[in-house]
Formats: structure tokens, C-alpha cells, sequence
């Protein structure tokens, strides 16, 4: 009688040996694929659920980097917007400057004028 796992006891076949220990050696055998089998199964199972945890970290690592790359970018702007007004406090500091001296210049002349 055949079945799918003949292959596999021809492997496990002493010619010298007895029929009984023969069968003893091929359940050895099978009970240590059974084994390897479950060992597998466990391997394969803890791969998936680092495959799972892999992808949720690399998920949680694309989130981070682009709030990092938002902040970022606020950041920059804000400097940006933070030097602009910086440059147009300097420039109208330097009209109120050359305003007032016209307006003592003006003053000046009012004064000689009366």
C-alpha cells in the first residue's frame, strides 16, 4: 500500500535490520518530521508576526518622519516670517529715524522763519 509519505521511508530502511525494528525506525522517523513540522509551523507563525510588527514600526516610523518633516517645515517658515519682520522693523526704525531729523530740520527753519 502507497501513501504520500513512502517517499520519505525509503529513507529509513536497514536491510539487516528486523521488519519490527524496521517500522520502529520509520515511526522515529516520522515523529521527527512531525516535530520538525510544529517547529516550522512555530517558526513560520512568529515570522509573520514579525513581518507584522516590522510593517507597523516602519508605518509608525513613516508617520514620525513626516510630522518631523511638517515641524520642520513650520519651523523653517516661521523663521522665515520671523526675519522678514525683523527687516521690516530695521527699515521702518530707519524712516522714523529720517523722519524725525526732517522734521528737526523743518523745525529748525520754522524757528528761523519767525
Amino acid at each position: 500500500m502507497k501513501s504520500g509519505i513512502d517517499p520519505y521511508l525509503k529513507n529509513v530502511f536497514d536491510p539487516n535490520a528486523s521488519e519490527l525494528a524496521n517500522a520502529l525506525a520509520r515511526v522515529v522517523y516520522l515523529e521527527s518530521l512531525i516535530g520538525q513540522s510544529d517547529i516550522e509551523k512555530q517558526l513560520t507563525e512568529d515570522n509573520a508576526a514579525l513581518v507584522s510588527q516590522v510593517q507597523t514600526l516602519q508605518n509608525k516610523m513613516r508617520f514620525q518622519e513626516g510630522k518631523y518633516n511638517a515641524q520642520c517645515l513650520i519651523t523653517e517658515q516661521k523663521q522665515e516670517t520671523n526675519n522678514r519682520l525683523i527687516s521690516k522693523a530695521q527699515e521702518s526704525e530707519k524712516i522714523i529715524s529720517r523722519q524725525k531729523r526732517e522734521l528737526e530740520q523743518l523745525g529748525a527753519l520754522l524757528v528761523k522763519k519767525i
